[in-house]
């Protein structure tokens, strides 16, 4: 019985990381998705060069913005994309959900540069 347990939550566990593949697939090539991947090098103009975002809220108490996207690829598939601005106008969060989710979970609580893992 403990095996099939162990089982059932491995499938549930890899269920959730192949959702997260499957979206970076689909969504990872995005021009928007590319250049937000970018970082910290990257400005709101040159985000909205790219594509016009569905929506722009205030974070940070209104000293900066926050940019939801509504990425749809090829085969119509949708998926909420977040950019993130430090107060002089640069990326430093971006991810696959929205500004609100974002606000929530303390994804922008920072007003430092992007972190890069290398």
């Amino acid at each position: 019985m403990r095996l099939i347990l162990a089982g059932v939550a491995a499938i549930l566990t890899l269920s959730g990381c192949l959702g997260g593949i499957s979206t970076l697939l689909d969504f990872g090539d995005h021009p928007v998705t590319s250049k937000a991947a970018q970082g910290s090098t990257v400005s709101k103009q040159d985000m909205l060069a790219i594509q016009n975002p569905s929506q722009i809220t205030a974070i940070r108490g209104g000293t900066a913005q926050c940019f939801d996207y509504d990425l749809q690829n090829e085969s119509g598939k949708r998926q909420p994309l977040y950019v993130g601005f430090t107060s002089t106008g640069f990326v430093n969060a971006y991810g696959f959900s929205t500004c609100g989710d974002a606000i929530r979970a303390g994804y922008l609580n920072s007003d430092g540069p992007m972190k890069r893992n290398n």
